[in-house]
């Protein structure tokens, strides 16, 4: 989760949309950086943009959503230092979520092939509980058709 101050706020343009100058990061789990991509159509222009989420479960009802004009183009890992063992924070590119529903671990394996499994339960887990959630479409270089727009 996040959270900023009043003074923090601002707002943007003339909607009621507020736009943040900061926020905290409230607890030590990782957040998720996610660029999706909207083709041009009659209602809308071509954007992509990137979100930040504090749940991945936030990320797969997005993903799964199927009224959304938009389709995920890349996910970024965010850990702080407590959580990824280092002395701060780091980012690695998402390529797969893996759950397990009886305990509720999950595994997150990255492009570069390393993976880091966040425990739901004290029960000891094994792979053979885990199925594949969520596939982020990495091609070998690393990219994604719509890298080059901005």
């Amino acid at each position: 989760m996040f959270r900023t101050n009043a003074s923090a706020q601002i707002p943007w343009l003339n909607t009621q949309t507020m736009l943040w100058q900061w926020v905290e990061m409230v607890s030590d789990l990782p957040h998720f950086l996610v660029t999706v991509y909207q083709p041009e159509s009659k209602e809308d222009a071509e954007f992509q943009t990137t979100m930040l989420f504090s749940n991945i479960r936030d990320v797969l009802a997005i993903a799964e959503e199927k009224k959304n004009k938009f389709e995920i183009l890349r996910v970024d890992f965010l850990s702080s230092g407590y959580f990824n063992g280092s002395d701060g924070f780091t980012l690695c590119r998402l390529a797969e979520v893996w759950g397990d529903r009886q305990t509720g671990s999950q595994r997150f394996v990255f492009a570069d092939g390393t993976h880091l499994e966040m425990l739901g339960s004290s029960e000891s887990d094994t792979p053979a509980n885990y199925e594949k959630v969520f596939t982020v479409p990495v091609d070998s270089a690393g990219s994604t058709s719509k890298d080059q727009l901005h």
